[in-house]
């Protein structure tokens, strides 16, 4: 008899999370083919594979004039007949002949025939005739068919999330439609008595809820089809009931708030009840109390209530998972390696994740300052920061040299 194998062990580290999400959530989103004007940020569900060259006919780089490099014996100065003019979208229309020279901008069809153009300050323009010559010059100044992209090349992989850039590519390849992944349908809770929304009169001890709106258009910056819940009150009955309709209409719940130890932090039994806790709590900082699991098998991500431990906790494990449920083949947390403007002093074991933005350093170079105001509650941190540090579990009593830097993302 086989012996059971021993479960695998929960994540503790965000490295281990970001892993575990990785290794274990796809996409199942259903796939629609739309007008490439209606595609920007979606992700792609099959690659994109080139229809045509571009460009598709030989293009002059270059006003000036297109000629026969046969008429120039050794490179030396010719007198050229001016033949006629070539525009952008309006071609010369014959083949180039021997002593013939084309006017020509850029843009325009080289004339059949020319396999040169000359810069029109290289050349001495008089009465219908140029007189120019080859030498030192080594460039054609054409762009030839299939030089930027060859028919049958692929340009784009299934996973792609669409930029402007991808979008004029396409459209200058004449491809109308992309088959595309449906937008993920997010739902988004957040958990509190204390809770107020913006504009409303606060009672002694009540707050805004700046959680709900600041991660409502993170998530629509990357297309997610967003059900806002608003606010839910620290009563389990009425937050299991909310989490079970999102559940049914939803890809994944996120909720803020209600993740701590408190005695009115209620999602952790909740989730038990109707599901499974993948992980909770991670050795961090901010963002230590962020869980993930299921309820009635819909993903459930479940961030810090403070401000900056929420941002912190969704820049660094929601975009994971919603990359990762979305299909999108790239997880959006490449960081750079810049060093540090100054010295920072380390204050925990766990991984620490500082607000900071990029500064210019007194030999011009690109240094990271640490912002002086720190803290998860801080919104004054979070609305200053251009992107996020990352100082190592094994760093000593203080960083200071290059660090991990990742930008904000909003």
């Amino acid at each position: 008899m086989t012996p059971e194998a021993a479960p695998a062990p929960r994540p503790q580290t965000l490295d281990e999370a970001q892993a575990f999400i990785r290794a274990n959530y796809r996409c199942t989103l259903p796939t629609e083919a739309l007008d490439l004007e209606d595609a920007a940020g979606q992700v792609l569900a099959e690659a994109v594979v080139a229809p045509c060259d571009l460009p598709r006919f030989a293009a002059s780089a270059m006003d000036g004039f297109a000629v026969r490099e046969a008429d120039f014996p050794d490179g030396q100065s010719t007198m050229l007949r001016i033949a006629g003019t070539a525009r952008a979208g309006h071609p010369f229309g014959r083949r180039i002949e021997a002593g013939e020279a084309v006017r020509i901008y850029t843009g325009a069809v080289v004339p059949e025939g020319a396999d040169r153009v000359i810069m029109q300050e290289d050349c001495r323009i008089g009465s219908g005739t140029i007189v120019a010559d080859l030498a030192g010059k080594r460039k054609r100044h054409i762009r030839l068919p299939g030089e930027d992209v060859r028919s049958g090349q692929q340009l784009l992989t299934a996973g792609t999330r669409l930029s402007p850039a991808h979008l004029a590519l396409l459209g200058a390849l004449q491809i109308a439609t992309v088959k595309v992944r449906r937008w993920l349908r997010v739902t988004l809770i957040s958990t509190g008595d204390e809770l107020r929304p913006p504009g409303e009169e606060l009672g002694m001890g009540q707050i805004v809820d700046s959680n709900g709106p600041y991660l409502r258009r993170m998530l629509e910056q990357l297309n997610c089809d967003v059900d806002f819940r608003g606010i839910v009150p620290d009563r389990p009955d009425l937050l299991l009931e909310t989490l079970i309709a999102a559940a049914r209409d939803s890809d994944l719940i996120i909720t803020s708030g209600g993740a701590s130890v408190g005695a009115e932090d209620h999602l952790r039994s909740l989730i038990a009840r109707r599901g499974f806790l993948e992980f909770w709590k991670l050795r961090m900082k901010p963002g230590k109390p962020v869980g993930l699991g299921d309820i009635d098998d819909c993903p459930i991500l479940v961030l810090p209530g403070n401000p900056v431990a929420a941002a912190v906790s969704f820049r660094f494990l929601g975009r994971v998972l919603i990359a990762a449920l979305s299909g999108e083949g790239n997880f959006g947390i490449e960081s750079l390696r810049l060093p540090l403007a100054a010295p920072v002093r380390k204050t925990t074991d766990r991984l620490e994740i500082l607000a900071a933005r990029l500064v210019r350093g007194a030999q011009g170079r690109t240094e990271i300052e640490v912002l002086p105001v720190q803290g998860s509650a801080s919104l004054q941190s979070l609305a200053m920061a251009e992107g996020w540090v990352l100082i190592p579990p094994s760093t000593g009593d203080s960083a200071n040299d290059a660090v991990d830097f990742v930008t904000a993302g909003n």
